[in-house]
């Protein structure tokens, strides 16, 4: 027995399978169009929006997982593959357990890792996965949260702690209609922060102030805010003094003021 949600996808319409997910067992459907269904003991729930339902369904499926755990999550055109490995390896040189969700590899406790098919999965697979990481007693989730997954209601119900932004350029206007509509999914991220909270600790949001958007996003952001760059003031920010096949070396004005040697290739690392 088992719950079938009808989506409306992009090639195919999930509502075109209720019948067969009845022959294999579903006693329940989740529709969005106005469907007959020819059995009278088959539950059919219409709601305005099935990816929505299935966010919240799942999130109440799997108790709310997100509330049990510390969920960092990387948003951005560029470097959100990057800076989640970097958070990664962070947290776990500090003595965390840490699960990850991203492009290349989930990684969600006891010694489970596979690699990714999509940045940020469909919102039942999202809520499995940090329930995982829950069950395993794990500190920190760090997700890659695409433009994609944001309009597409995938990270519904996921309560983030902290919220990265690396940068903003022209891109996925295939999906998106414009550029407007574009940032102003990386922006939801930001204005969830401000949803109410059972976790204790302060929410945040890290931003790259060097970033033309930079502003906007902060000013939608109703928390916290800790600012990095390069060019412009911040409150953590790295003047580069020598870039090279070796690496990047710079200075990192912070709390303190430290010689970094970073072998990572480019200025944008």
């Amino acid at each position: 027995d088992f719950l079938f949600v009808a989506i409306s996808g992009f090639k195919e319409d999930g509502h075109d399978f209720i019948l067969e997910a009845i022959e294999k067992g579903a006693k329940a459907v989740i529709v969005e169009k106005e469907i007959q269904i020819p059995f009278p003991k088959i539950v059919s729930v219409r709601v305005p929006s099935s990816r929505l339902a299935l966010a919240q369904i799942s999130n109440r499926f799997y108790e709310f997982p997100s509330g049990q755990i510390r969920v960092i999550g990387i948003t951005g055109t560029n470097g959100k593959t990057t800076t989640a490995y970097l958070i990664e390896s962070i947290l776990k040189r500090c003595g965390y357990r840490v699960g990850k969700i991203s492009t290349i590899d989930y990684t969600l406790g006891r010694g489970f890792s596979s690699f990714s098919s999509i940045t940020t999965p469909e919102s039942e697979d999202a809520q499995r996965m940090i329930r995982a990481m829950v069950d395993d007693h794990l500190d920190y989730a760090v997700m890659e949260v695409s433009s994609h997954a944001l309009v597409l209601r995938r990270v519904e119900g996921v309560e983030f702690d902290w919220a990265v932004f690396t940068n903003f350029s022209p891109e996925h206007l295939d999906f998106h209609k414009n550029l407007d509509e574009y940032l102003e999914a990386k922006v939801s991220l930001f204005k969830s922060l401000g949803n109410l909270s059972q976790k204790k600790p302060p929410k945040g949001a890290i931003v790259n102030v060097d970033d033309p958007v930079a502003s906007y996003i902060m000013a939608e952001t109703p928390c916290q805010i800790i600012t990095y760059g390069i060019t412009k003031e911040a409150d953590v920010r790295g003047k580069v003094l020598e870039a090279s096949s070796n690496g990047v070396s710079f200075v990192l004005e912070a709390d303190s003021i430290d010689k970094i040697n970073l072998p990572l290739l480019g200025i944008h690392n």
